[in-house]
């Protein structure tokens, strides 16, 4: 089984124009598209908010539009400014080891590549439902609204205007589902190289040969430091996503309960999959990273746990100390520097929106 090929999401970013390796003379345009339809619908929704403005709700609803645009804006920005260290990153996934180093004796490497694989196509069908729904819904509910709050939303639309609303955000939609495919799946395979390259580096110390000590020494080096520069590309925008994510889940919910519990079935499936989409987000995110870290920790235990009754176990036994010492400080990924990435954040983002929606839910009754 072959490794969880990059091209793949790379493919999705070449829609619109953001593929780090493809410079042809169309990527600018599809990029300066790529800007310019989020940033409108972030600025008809700002609009609506500041011009017609008539209370939380107003508020509420705008997050339809403004959390996903903040977080789509922030990921373009991060493809944009990183861009050399991403293909940097790329170039480096491509110099570790075979998955067929440990062929026979061990399989979890390809496990992981497959699972990874079999993810990111779960992931790409969730997107892609959710982004039919978001499109579709207009057509099924008849409704007046656009799929997004806009300018004009509370004082009425013409159907001319209503019909270019409709176009524009059916636009950005689908742009949205592109760059999350892309730039979500390109990270989901970073850490499936990352995570397989960690396993093999274990096995190669528990059963390597006294002469492979130091080849895996330099190539645990290797893969700590393409973790490393993994944190550098993705901690800012990490943080912030789960900071959108959780005031994402927290309006997702309000709006799902704002016309009385139970909601009517018009509300569930609109404003379920958009909850949905947000935990699913945050949940994967936090788990990968719950990953890096409890695996790179169990590289001590191959360095320790060696065969002793060999006497080649007792040569370079300060080297292997060394080893076992880096070997204490884990891998991380984080959120900007503040804390980790580890299932203990999802945790807190879950709970501080379930705290936030009840707080909005006490003012509105009040």
């Amino acid at each position: 089984m072959d490794k969880a090929q990059l091209s793949e999401p790379l493919r999705f970013l070449n829609l619109i124009g953001l593929d780090p390796f493809n410079n042809d003379r169309f990527s600018p345009r599809r990029k300066f598209l790529a800007i310019c339809i989020p940033l409108t619908v972030a600025i008809c929704a700002a609009l609506e908010v500041l011009l017609n403005f008539h209370g939380l709700e107003t508020c509420s609803r705008a997050s339809e539009s403004m959390i996903v645009v903040y977080q789509i804006g922030h990921k373009i920005a991060v493809l944009i400014i990183y861009k050399k260290e991403i293909v940097q990153l790329v170039e480096d996934a491509s110099s570790f080891w075979e998955l067929n180093r440990f062929a026979g004796k061990f399989t979890k490497p390809v496990q992981i590549h497959s699972l990874s694989r079999k993810f990111f196509l779960v992931y790409k069908i969730m997107m892609l439902i959710m982004s039919l729904q978001y499109v579709l819904s207009k057509l099924f509910y008849n409704t007046d609204k656009p799929l997004a709050i806009c300018y004009g939303e509370s004082t009425g639309l013409t159907p001319l205007q209503d019909k270019l609303y409709y176009v524009l955000h059916s636009a950005s939609t689908f742009e949205i589902l592109f760059l999350i495919l892309g730039f979500d799946g390109l990270f989901f395979y970073f850490v499936a190289h990352a995570l397989a390259e960690l396993k093999m580096v274990k096995v190669s110390f528990y059963h390597g040969r006294t002469d492979n000590f130091f080849v895996t020494i330099e190539h645990h080096v290797f893969v700590l430091k393409f973790i490393h520069k993994l944190n550098q590309v993705y901690s800012k925008l990490l943080l912030n996503q789960h900071i959108s994510c959780l005031f994402g889940i927290c309006f997702g919910l309000f709006l799902l309960s704002k016309d009385g519990i139970p909601p009517d079935f018009a509300h569930i499936t609109k404003f379920l999959p958009y909850i949905t989409v947000f935990v699913v987000q945050t949940f994967t995110f936090c788990f990968v990273g719950s990953l890096i870290t409890d695996w790179s920790v169990e590289i001590q235990d191959a360095v320790f746990y060696t065969d002793w009754s060999r006497d080649e176990a007792y040569q370079y036994k300060t080297d292997k100390i060394l080893a076992i010492n880096r070997a204490q400080t884990p891998a991380k990924l984080t959120l900007g520097g503040f804390t980790n990435l580890d299932l203990l954040s999802f945790t807190v983002v879950v709970k501080n929106a379930f705290s936030f929606f009840t707080f909005m839910n006490s003012m509105t009754q009040e």
